[in-house]
């Protein structure tokens, strides 16, 4: 297991919960270093220390820097971005023993507990932790769901009539989601997956409108949501979202063209953390479809392989080993990863025809109008050339309209007129951070949004 699987949930670094066990017992103890993780006991303090003493320095460090980092002193996603950028040049010489090694950098999560998790903003002036003078701040919050942070009583009676009924409950489900994956980690030392395990015999002739449906149709008599512990198929859909979305948009497309291959290929490009390391959640594909007999899986992207060890620049297409059923019927699932941008493993790959040419192309959360543009430009009219159905997937609206506009640009024959939200996204809200963009009490879903497109318009 590696470290950041287990950081606890964001209301640990804000005074909420213990930073070990996530429990709160009333009276908690701050780390007297950082003074931002709080535990509940001396016990859980000194269990964690392993782990939270990487953080610790780094926190430090952050709080030390912060006044002197490029950005408005409110922006604190631009000033962690700034100081995430500086710290590896900081280690190069490890001369400072206040910083961590760089290999325990390497290790941490850094972007998640630096750049969201690590403290309270104010939902008026997005005032936080981070900034001097911290101390004389008078956090307030909502006393329900530990969020709606305001750094007085003059801002939360400002802020108090915004935080609707409708927000206090995505926070309470975010933070119970959250809290669940994490003591399924703790309890069982593996991430939390949860999949249907029995094979269709027969290709559905429609595809489920929704989760439940969902559920209903492939765990058939086993499905009895009242028998599990409150959030169990919603946080299954984390990683479950990833290959039913892809089921999805080929039923969008056509059914026809994808339920009487013997052989399939999917590319998920831009592959980065969220995709790899591609777990067996991906044979579900091979349930759901029951002539497929070999699948095949190419992620595809710049960071592809940055969490396989030793560092590599391609993992080979190799065939993982299936369920006893799939074993029965012969059926392969091979997965291999590529850090390259597309367009450069189209010349590598398919130029030489040393891969297939894929039968759907899928890019998750692909923020093509905000990140790599004009990289994802060139890769596009790659994409756009190979004429095959391919789904974008963007976390929320707003997002998904700036894609939707890059694609017309780019001359995509678009298979929907508007932005549509995608039904087999994340079933659960996640937090967004506070920033001077985003503003406060922003949510979003993996997924939430998709386009269907095919090909260059004519």
């Amino acid at each position: 297991m590696v470290d950041f699987q287990v950081l606890p949930i964001n209301l640990a670094y804000c005074g909420k919960c213990c930073a070990k066990c996530c429990e709160n017992n009333g009276r908690l103890l701050k780390c007297t270093s950082c003074k931002q993780a709080f535990y509940c006991s001396k016990d859980c303090q000194k269990s964690d220390w392993k782990k939270h003493k990487v953080e610790c320095k780094l926190l430090k460090a952050f709080k030390a820097g912060y006044d002197i980092l490029p950005g408005s002193p409110a922006d604190r996603q631009t000033k962690a971005h700034n100081f995430l950028q500086s710290v590896p040049l900081l280690l190069m010489g490890g001369s400072d023993p206040n910083l961590p090694t760089m290999e325990q950098f390497e290790k941490a999560d850094t972007a998640r507990f630096i750049g969201f998790a690590t403290c309270r903003a104010c939902s008026i002036c997005l005032k936080n932790d981070f900034q001097s003078p911290a101390a004389i701040i008078d956090w307030k919050c909502c006393p329900q769901c530990n969020y709606g942070w305001c750094c007085g009583e003059q801002h939360w009676q400002e802020y108090s009539g915004r935080h609707t009924t409708e927000i206090c409950q995505k926070y309470q489900q975010a933070t119970a989601i959250a809290l669940f994956k994490f003591k399924h980690i703790v309890n069982f030392n593996e991430n939390f997956l949860a999949m249907p395990q029995r094979p269709q015999r027969d290709s559905p002739t429609a595809f489920p409108t929704n989760w439940e449906a969902y559920f209903q149709l492939r765990f058939a008599e086993d499905y009895r949501p009242n028998d599990y512990v409150p959030g169990f198929y919603a946080a299954s859909t984390s990683l479950l979202s990833q290959p039913v979305t892809c089921l999805y948009a080929m039923f969008k497309y056509g059914k026809e063209h994808f339920i009487t291959k013997k052989e399939l290929t999917i590319h998920i490009v831009g592959a980065d953390t969220y995709e790899v390391p591609a777990t067996h959640v991906w044979e579900e594909i091979l349930h759901f479809l029951p002539q497929v007999q070999t699948l095949t899986i190419q992620f595809v992207g710049p960071a592809a392989c940055k969490s396989i060890k030793p560092p590599t620049q391609e993992y080979p297409t190799k065939t993982h080993e299936p369920c006893p059923d799939c074993q029965a019927r012969r059926r392969e699932r091979q997965v291999g990863m590529f850090g390259y941008t597309y367009h450069e493993y189209e010349q590598l790959y398919l130029q030489t025809h040393r891969h297939n040419k894929p039968d759907l192309i899928v890019a998750f959360n692909s923020g093509i109008h905000e990140v790599d543009t004009e990289s994802w430009k060139t890769s596009l009219q790659v994409i756009l050339g190979l004429n095959v159905p391919t789904y974008f997937t963007s976390y929320n609206e707003s997002e998904a309209v700036k894609d939707l506009a890059l694609l017309r640009e780019q001359n995509a024959n678009l298979l929907q007129e508007n932005v549509k939200q995608n039904p087999f996204g994340e079933n659960f809200w996640t937090i967004e951070a506070p920033s001077l963009e985003m503003g406060v009490d922003k949510f979003f879903a993996c997924n939430m949004y998709g386009t269907l497109f095919c090909g260059r318009s004519s």
